[in-house]
């Protein structure tokens, strides 16, 4: 299916890929959403499975023709939501009914947002125990906000990112008239979120944080986080030079580690 896209003041964009286990799953929390958004499913692997969810979903399936790795989905995917407001759904993980309202209320309050983003949950395979990426995440973003909603001083978006990466990327919901031109950029396998919120932070306007957890996300070892884990590590080393003098990203290099942890062990299960 061929379209210029789908226009809505709000719209989920969905890159599935592979053979997802949780596809369904994802579409019916989207649908299912006290604020009403339209939905698109994009792929670069187009197959049975993806179809009949999106069709099961009402959703329209665009196929990317360019298969080039997960910057080029994901940038496929935004080109297709021509809404005021995106959010990149990723197909392992779910939302809470009111992520929608609960975010479209959090930027009417603020000035100049560029993008607001959620706390959330990460599990692995469905297991409920809180992780501590999760708490560090959580209390990465309670530091640069303090008692705010939205920072927008560039030092404070800076702060936000200095640190890791605390920003859940499918709980983001971006401004896309604010940043028409924003892509994931080419060239990073892992950590390309990461690197797209340090050029986002250089553009004016506020991030905004809605600190509820409304996107629960799912970890497992066919994800694209879990098979990226060499490359993360080297992007992380790579992100931390960018941002602080050599021997403060060595050490925060070390301390962050044990956040890879986790993907590792997913790794090595058989």
């Amino acid at each position: 299916m061929t379209s210029a896209g789908v226009r809505a003041s709000h719209v989920f964009a969905v890159p599935a890929f592979g053979e997802p286990r949780w596809l369904e799953r994802c579409l019916a929390s989207l649908r299912n959403q006290t604020v009403p958004s339209a939905i698109v499913v994009t792929t670069s692997t187009p197959n049975a499975r993806i179809a009949a969810a999106a069709q099961q979903c009402g959703a329209p399936l665009l196929v990317n023709p360019r298969a080039a790795g997960i910057a080029s989905d994901w940038n496929f995917a935004l080109e297709q939501a021509s809404a005021g407001w995106a959010t990149l759904a990723h197909q392992d993980d779910w939302y809470e009914p009111h992520y929608v309202e609960a975010c479209l209320a959090a930027v009417a309050t603020a000035r100049h947002p560029i993008l607001v983003f959620t706390g959330a949950t990460e599990t692995v395979d469905g297991d409920t125990r809180t992780l501590l990426n999760t708490r560090v995440k959580r209390a990465i973003s309670r530091g640069a906000f303090l008692a705010s909603q939205s920072i927008e001083a560039h030092w404070r978006k800076r702060l936000l990112l200095s640190f890791g990466n605390p920003i859940p990327c499918p709980s983001v919901m971006f401004n896309r008239d604010a940043a028409r031109d924003f892509r994931f950029p080419e060239g990073w396998r892992s950590n390309l979120d990461w690197r797209a919120w340090c050029d986002l932070a250089e553009k004016p306007g506020s991030f905004v944080y809605v600190a509820k957890r409304l996107v629960h996300r799912t970890m497992h070892r066919d994800a694209e986080t879990t098979r990226a884990l060499a490359d993360r590590a080297i992007e992380d080393a790579r992100m931390f030079r960018e941002l602080w003098p050599a021997p403060v990203a060595a050490a925060l290099n070390v301390l962050y580690a044990p956040s890879r942890h986790v993907y590792a062990a997913l790794r090595q299960e058989r």
